[in-house]
């Protein structure tokens, strides 16, 4: 694709093409000024009114792709990272619906705060939608707003009335990344089946998210059973998880799984031979205490991004 940016900050305009001259320039088609050719504008708000085109994005306060918007203050590394992550569907509002499954086979691997992050990063693609289905979930430590629906309102919904359940679920669309509420009990947890979540993912897609990031927790067989585009293990490294692991995939394929192991928090000795029958596997070297900390990592969005094949 290729991008032009109009901006009346003469300044801001020369220091990107200072650096976009000398690190992207083999591998970004970007031009700065007015000049009469096909390509997504990039211009201050106040200019967009004079163009027409669709593929218009602005100079704002922060990325979001579905929004035609893009962050004017970040640093040129990031600011043309973000052009390349681009892509016409992205802009046209017609990417493609995707599910993306995290679970893991013992608790505190890590599944919460890197399925958190992935979601913060797709949203910055298109609208997102996290939640969890874990009876005891850590997303209390990383979530402090309440959204205002949970898990048990799309059960009642679901059952009761679908239509009121999209006008919901519409309000979410406001924002580009949205969190359910976790359930209030393990009852209501228990309520949950395959069939139900199968139609809250197809009302999903219907109301035009366009990723929906769940955490399973140790409900691993489910990620059989439902249509998910990406499924993601999160193990670390010692004993305990690595046989746990074996025990669980030893009948399965794992062709299509992308296995992550965070070796930082334990002092383990991999057993290597255990993972030979995973095809897709990386290690993470992020300290589990910062994970807990702050679950917005750039680093750790990076990581899975490319990992995911979804640059």
């Amino acid at each position: 694709m290729k991008f032009k940016i109009v901006s009346k900050d003469k300044m801001y305009v020369q220091a990107l093409k200072r650096y976009y001259e000398k690190h992207y320039s083999d591998r970004l088609d970007l031009y700065f000024g007015d000049i009469e050719m096909d390509a997504v504008i990039i211009c201050d708000q106040d200019m967009k009114e004079t163009y027409n085109e669709n593929h218009v994005l602005t100079l704002c306060d922060k990325n979001q792709v579905m929004t035609h918007k893009i962050r004017k203050y970040q640093s040129g590394k990031d600011f043309m990272e973000f052009l390349t992550s681009i892509h016409e569907a992205d802009l046209s509002g017609h990417s493609p619906f995707r599910v993306y499954g995290f679970s893991n086979v013992v608790s505190s691997a890590g599944s919460t705060s890197l399925s958190l992050n992935l979601a913060e990063y797709l949203s910055q693609k298109g609208r997102t939608l996290w939640f969890s289905l874990e009876h005891a979930p850590s997303s209390q430590y990383y979530l402090e707003k309440k959204s205002g629906l949970s898990l048990t309102d799309v059960l009642f919904y679901l059952h009761n009335d679908p239509d009121k359940l999209k006008n919901r679920l519409s309000e979410f669309m406001k924002d580009s990344f949205s969190t359910l509420d976790q359930v209030e009990t393990i009852y209501d947890l228990k309520q949950v089946s395959l069939d139900s979540l199968r139609n809250f993912i197809d009302i999903l897609e219907q109301v035009g998210f366009s990723s929906v990031v769940i955490d399973f927790g140790y409900k691993t067989a489910w990620l059989e059973e439902l249509k998910i585009h990406k499924k993601i293990m999160c193990i670390l490294q010692n004993l305990n998880h690595y046989y746990r692991f074996q025990f669980y995939y030893k009948h399965k394929s794992t062709d299509d799984y992308c296995v992550f192991i965070n070796r930082a928090s334990s002092k383990g000795t991999a057993h290597e031979n255990i993972l030979k029958m995973v095809n897709h596997l990386y290690y993470l070297e992020e300290d589990q205490e910062v994970m807990e900390k702050k679950w917005q990592s750039k680093m750790l969005q990076h990581i899975m991004a490319k990992h995911l094949n979804l640059k």
